[in-house]
């Protein structure tokens, strides 16, 4: 069944700024065809924030182009060699714990707005990970312990006649859904409060995983 609601929209666009300073500083860590330990910590920590590549040691083709998902999804240009600043910024992300209740539940959904992801836990395993749009045009979801109320595979917002396919709704109008707009634009774009998936295949999974009732935790 195809349903109408007013419910928050993704925003188009904004101009894009030029990357800071910090962005741009730093020398280059690891290029193409480096080898080693560092190169190896490189592609563990990779994976470890939801950007999967296989642990080789070797800084091949696979590498560069994970580490310009990396560097897209942060706010850097794009350029597949890693610099030390980049480092010390993949360093942070990597440290960042998977809370708890994540790891215990039954079944739970787990966001994390510092690693831009979201997770589908069963049983302390991950079924599902996908890159996740946070922010909002008033600014992020805010951090909670919520549950899915309501679930909609077929929403049409009502405000702007955008498709929401996918919906899984946590907290009054605020939902879990795909977003044409994320997918096109990446982070360059905003919701008016919900979180946005990219991947539809992802959203789709997590849409059939989630119940009514299953946890979903977000952290900052």
């Amino acid at each position: 069944m195809l349903t109408v609601a007013v419910v928050p929209v993704a925003l188009a666009p904004a101009s894009t700024a030029a990357p800071s300073d910090q962005q741009l500083s730093g020398r280059a860590l690891l290029v193409l065809g480096a080898t080693g330990e560092d190169v190896t910590k490189t592609q563990q920590q990779l994976t470890k924030i939801g950007i999967s590549v296989a642990v080789t040691g070797t800084y091949d083709g696979a590498t560069v182009k994970a580490v310009k998902q990396f560097q897209s999804k942060f706010g850097y240009r794009e350029v597949g060699d890693l610099t030390d600043a980049q480092q010390r910024k993949l360093n942070s992300l990597a440290s960042i714990g998977v809370p708890k209740k994540c790891l215990r539940a039954k079944a739970i959904i787990c966001g994390d707005e510092t690693l831009r992801i979201i997770r589908f836990y069963k049983n302390g395993k991950i079924k599902v990970e996908a890159d996740a749009r946070y922010f909002a045009k008033d600014g992020p979801v805010p951090p909670g312990n919520y549950r899915v109320q309501s679930k909609d595979r077929f929403l049409i917002s009502g405000i702007s006649g955008t498709p929401m396919p996918f919906s899984v709704f946590f907290s009054g109008n605020r939902a879990i859904h795909y977003s044409q707009v994320f997918a096109d634009h990446g982070y360059d774009s905003a919701s008016l409060g919900c979180v946005g998936l990219r991947d539809k295949n992802k959203a789709k999974r997590i849409f059939n995983l989630s119940k009514i009732g299953t946890p979903f935790k977000l952290v900052k």
